[in-house]
């Protein structure tokens, strides 16, 4: 099932791609995305400004990332890509 994450500035429907325990692991996958034309958002944005670094997999909440949904599939096939290299 594809969560949805409704982006009011682009009206686009955008849809979580992938979870990440680590910000820092999230803010890498979301750069590459981004450095292939794929606009990419996270959620939460920050969590180290709240919690502190490292307090995501503390709390046992991850770092979700959202696509628009027309670029879901080169997405999931690029995240695919990184995580077998």
């Amino acid at each position: 099932m594809t969560e949805e994450r409704p982006v009011a500035t682009t009206g686009a429907r955008w849809v979580k791609v992938a979870e990440y325990g680590r910000e820092e692991q999230a803010r890498l996958v979301a750069g590459r995305l981004e450095l292939e034309g794929i606009p990419v958002t996270l959620s939460p944005e920050s969590q180290h400004e709240i919690y502190g670094p490292g307090s995501a997999a503390f709390l046992g909440k991850g770092v979700e990332l959202y696509v628009p949904e027309n670029r879901l599939l080169e997405a999931r096939g690029l995240i695919e890509e990184l995580e077998r290299t």
